[in-house]
């Protein structure tokens, strides 16, 4: 049972400053008074919570119940320090609404919105009455004390309206919002030593835990699928989030600093399952939590916290090994009691774990020197230099004004720890996994005794029916032995899952658990395992036309269904859908596609994956005919099975044949099968020294401009003006929700918009796989939206609805506005009228001082995934070596040669346009010819402009001669060289010709 002073405390704590009560919560919006009248925080704080939660405020003086808050809450005095600083020590008018206006800055770019940005005081006045929309909210909590806290954390104040996390805490220093201190305030009242009153230093006992578990991207990369990709990032943000659980449940989510928890999907989940309801659908396909955190913890529980929190790390991986291993015995293939090499090779995490534990203690000055010991700041240390005046005109400043100190020492400390060391890695002698090519395939056999043990051999052999050759000594025997059961054992493996093992893989127990877990784990999410193919995600702008276009597709369902009939018996029907499962209908069209090529029931059988698009490239049936044969070859199957697979897959060959025959009579010029797709890696730049505070914006920038007029004579403002803004807890979660608003409120919609589908985003960083159609535009629009530049975007979305209690499907448009930093969503169905829009949220992004790199691999569908994943890792490293904030290209030719481009992103535009102007008839032509003479041209690029100029207007209008002057100025802008620039341009064209434009 949860402890309910505990929660009521943390309750307290999260509403000690409530915008709550009429008249006052106005001036809480407006200023320290609002038509005459003063805010009374304590007075609105004690009423508040002994209102509706307790009729005993939890923060008084001991020796006297009734004198509540004053210096009774130390907890807030340090929350308040970490984020204002007490203004160092600067004194200046109160900044009411009617004289300076309600405005609010972007932490990290310093640049400044509105009240009148989003509406006008006097409409604020009308449409909310804020006191009602509380009381309400307030009355219908319900469960029991950590519940109520729970919903107060998710829900309040941001259910009362879209805006209201925008709200600074303070209308002077004006960069930090209320949220950020009401959870800073939560999390911190869970140290409090409440043997010691809380108007002490001592009586808040706080420490950091900060952990990660890793390295994990190799466990992701380790991919032939795209489905392995996927489940890999899935795997790890959901170990994260069973990592964080004992924090989470025991000290509450607010206790982990970061990532912010809030709006996370597998985090949602959670409050669901407690019973915490109007939690929208998280999108639980979305991996987005990264695999480390920094949680505030009782100093005296740190160790405590850190082992039950590897403890529960280990346990989530032991429940997904468990899992797939029970799923093998009831298959036949392990023996469920017995241990063995798949034991073995699970019984540890495939990851090593990191914690660190930094006490804060109560004493700043010990903080800062313990600072210098460990970092050995230089002389110019601009907090040293803050210190001082800190020191010298703030009263009692208190551990809270070294928040930035001891996050950076919890950082290099957890660094140290990760580098004093590698564990030694053990070479497997035997047969390697197919995927990772590291450890040895499994196989059920004892691998100890099959060198050991000839008894052993000898009783395997006779056990199995196998028939060595003759004069094979023991050695010989052993190798026998081993190799053809291996062959054996993953045939098994083969047939007992189709669509999830292929006849010639061979995994480890860690792939194969990667492999096998999907299916099993998923559906307790209620979450799709199968993941689109690159060839569903090459093919997809044909498939999206052939349903656009109403293009019968039921010849595939018909055949099915016909087959299906044409069974004797259920073995045989079962045998049947086996085959169909595991090379025709495991497969999925992208998010943006929502029809299915087949329905999801024929006749009694269930098809939970569709029919996979990559059927209708011509050359897929031959290269499958030649794989049966090669099967046949190998005694994989017999004659009889190979003449039943031949004569099913002919008949299904005749329906695709049949449907592309349609498409191409009602598509015309517009029938084209792209056969290449992107993978995308973004990665946030310089995301360490953001969250160090290198790149803060300057003191002078985050206070409120009014204010700055009022001390702008100020001999001390004028010392300090220029200096970074001190890291604080409102720094670290605009940069967590930020990545986080952009992971779950803007990647999936644009990518998907476009035929895409993200196999991760959270963190700092994203990987999404699309055709190459709209690739330009996609990349722009996520590089503009990621920092907040002035920039629309529409995207169209299904949702689901209930009627009638039937589920379905229903087409909304949702725009972003983003500018400032910010980005304000609207919605409104598809058919639905230009004033429908309603703003449904206003999202705070990383700042337009923030920037973002990029690498795109461009491949065949037939290329193998792991090469192109490496090759756009290649260009987003070439991306940030030429100085970040660009876009690496790397485009994979069948021939096996390479294009390579990297670009500043205004060039991305110039690379979208040239496209658009080659769709529509530019020819480009000339662009090979001069590319053969490139290396002439590097030194002298004067003469390449002209060369440039003369061989693209040959036999082209007027229009042609600006397209190519454009072009030119281009170049020169953004610095790039003759070959460089012609390299951008041949990738552009190369995107015309695989989407179909020319």
């Amino acid at each position: 049972m949860p402890n309910n002073d505990f929660w009521l405390r943390k309750i307290a704590a999260f509403l000690h400053d409530p915008p709550y009560h009429d008249p006052p919560y106005k001036v809480w919006y407006f200023g320290k008074e609002y038509k005459g009248q003063r805010w009374e925080r304590n007075k609105d704080a004690i009423n508040l919570f002994e209102t509706y939660f307790h009729p005993q405020y939890p923060f008084y003086n001991p020796n006297n119940s009734n004198q509540k808050l004053g210096k009774y809450r130390k907890f807030h005095h340090i929350a308040a320090s970490e984020s204002k600083n007490q203004y160092f020590g600067l004194k200046g008018s109160n900044i009411l609404f009617d004289t300076g206006g309600y405005i609010f800055i972007h932490p990290l770019s310093g640049l400044m919105i509105a009240l009148e940005d989003i509406f006008k005081p006097d409409e604020f006045n009308k449409s909310l009455d804020l006191k009602s929309e509380v009381e309400t909210f307030l009355n219908q909590l319900s469960g029991d004390e950590r519940q109520k806290f729970l919903e107060l954390w998710r829900f309040l104040p941001v259910s009362i309206t879209h805006w209201i996390n925008l709200l600074p805490v303070d209308t002077i220093l004006a960069d930090n919002t209320a949220r950020d201190l009401e959870v800073m305030q939560s999390a911190i009242i869970t140290t409090w030593d409440d043997s010691i009153a809380l108007d002490k230093a001592e009586s808040i006992k706080s420490s950091f835990l900060i952990l990660e578990f890793g390295p994990v991207q190799k466990f992701i990369a380790n991919a032939r699928k795209t489905r392995d990709l996927w489940f890999s990032s899935w795997l790890i943000s959901y170990l994260a989030r069973r990592a964080m659980k004992p924090i989470a449940e025991e000290l509450g989510p607010d206790n982990i600093v970061y990532p912010d928890l809030y709006k996370q999907p597998l985090v949602d989940e959670w409050l669901k399952s407690l019973g915490i309801h109007d939690i929208p659908d998280p999108k639980l396909n979305m991996p987005t939590l990264p695999n480390t955190f920094l949680a505030i913890v009782p100093e005296d529980r740190v160790k405590e916290f850190a082992d039950a929190t590897i403890q529960e790390l280990e346990e989530a991986w032991r429940e997904v090994v468990e899992g797939v291993r029970d799923l093998l015995s009831k298959k036949g293939l392990l023996e469920a009691n017995s241990p063995n090499e798949f034991d073995r090779q699970t019984e540890q995490l495939p990851f090593n774990t990191y914690w660190l534990g930094l006490k804060w203690g109560d004493d700043p000055e010990k903080a800062i020197e313990d600072y210098k010991k460990l970092i050995e700041p230089d002389r110019f240390w601009e907090f040293g230099r803050l210190w001082k005046q800190i020191k010298s005109r703030v009263r009692n400043p208190n551990i809270g004004d070294t928040y930035a100190l001891l996050v950076e020492m919890a950082q290099t400390g957890l660094k140290s720890l990760k580098y004093r060391g590698k564990p030694s890695f053990t070479e497997e002698k035997w047969q390697k996994c197919s995927l990772c090519g590291e450890h040895s395939a499994l196989v059920d056999l004892d691998l100890k005794k099959l060198e050991t043990d000839a008894g052993y051999v000898n009783d395997q052999i006779n056990k199995l029916g196998y028939k060595p050759s003759k004069g094979l000594d023991e050695t010989g025997r052993w190798n026998f032995l081993y190799y053809r059961r291996l062959k054996d054992f993953w045939k098994q493996m083969a047939d007992a899952f189709p669509g999830h093992i292929k006849e010639n893989e061979h995994l480890c127990t860690v792939c194969l658990v990667k492999r096998l877990a999907p299916k099993m784990i998923l559906k307790n999410y209620g979450v799709d395992y199968h993941f689109p193919s690159t060839g569903s995600i090459s093919i997809a702008p044909f498939i999206n036309r052939i349903f656009g276009n109403q293009i019968d597709v039921s010849s595939i369902k018909e055949v099915i269904e016909k087959l299906l009939n044409e069974q004797k018996d259920e073995k045989s029907r079962k045998k049947l859908k086996d085959f169909l499962d595991a090379h025709f209908t495991e497969g999925r069209t992208v998010p943006g596609i929502n029809h299915r090529l087949i329905p999801e029931y024929i006749g009694k059988e269930k098809f939970s994956g569709d029919f996979e698009p990559e059927w209708f490239y011509d050359e897929s049936f031959p290269r499958f005919y030649d794989e049966l044969e090669h099967q046949k070859s190998r005694g994989l199957i017999t004659e009889d099975e190979l003449m039943q697979k031949l004569e099913c897959t002919k008949q299904i060959e005749q329906a695709v044949a049949q449907i592309k025959s349609f498409a191409k009579g009602k598509l015309g010029d517009k029938y084209h099968l792209p056969k290449y797709y992107a993978a995308v890696y973004l990665d946030g730049d310089n995301l360490g020294k953001w969250l160090s505070g290198e790149f803060a914006p300057k003191i002078e920038d985050v206070f409120h401009p009014d204010f700055v007029k009022n001390i702008s004579n100020d001999a001390s403002f004028q010392k300090i003006k220029n200096l970074k803004r001190p890291v604080t807890p409102a720094i670290h979660r605009a940069i967590s929700s930020a990545l986080r608003d952009f992971a779950l409120e803007v990647v999936p919609y644009v990518v998907e918009d476009n035929l895409g589908i993200v196999v991760y985003s959270g963190g700092d960083d994203t990987l999404f796989l699309m055709p190459l159609e709209n690739l330009f535009k996609t990349l722009i629009a996520l590089r503009k939206l990621y920092s907040g530049e002035r920039f629309v975007e529409i995207c169209e979305f299904e949702v689901k609805e209930n009627r009638d209690g039937q589920t379905v499907l229903k087409t909304r448009l949702r725009k972003f506005e983003s500018d400032k930093g910010f980005i304000k969503i609207y919605e409104k169905d598809k058919n639905g009228k230009n004033d429908d829009w309603k703003l449904k949220e206003i999202i705070r992004v990383m700042g337009t001082k923030a920037t973002l790199s990029a690498g795109v691999a461009i491949a065949h569908y037939l290329d193998p995934l792991d090469i192109t994943l490496e090759k756009a890792k290649e260009a987003l490293k070439e991306a940030k070596n030429k100085g970040r904030n660009r876009v690496g290209f790397r485009t994979l030719l069948r021939s096996g040669s390479e294009r390579e481009a990297v670009v500043p992103w205004d060039f991305v535009e110039v690379m979208e346009r040239f496209r658009a102007e080659v769709t529509g008839g530019f020819s480009s032509r000339f662009l090979r010819a001069l590319y053969q003479e490139i290396d002439v041209f590097q030194e002298i690029t004067d003469a390449f402009d002209a060369e440039f100029f003369k061989f693209g207007t040959r036999g082209q209008g007027a229009k042609a001669k600006l397209l190519l002057c454009d072009l030119i100025d281009a170049r020169k802008c953004n610095t790039l060289n003759p070959k460089e620039f012609i390299e951008a341009l041949l990738i552009a064209d190369f995107v015309v010709r695989e989407e179909g434009g020319k």
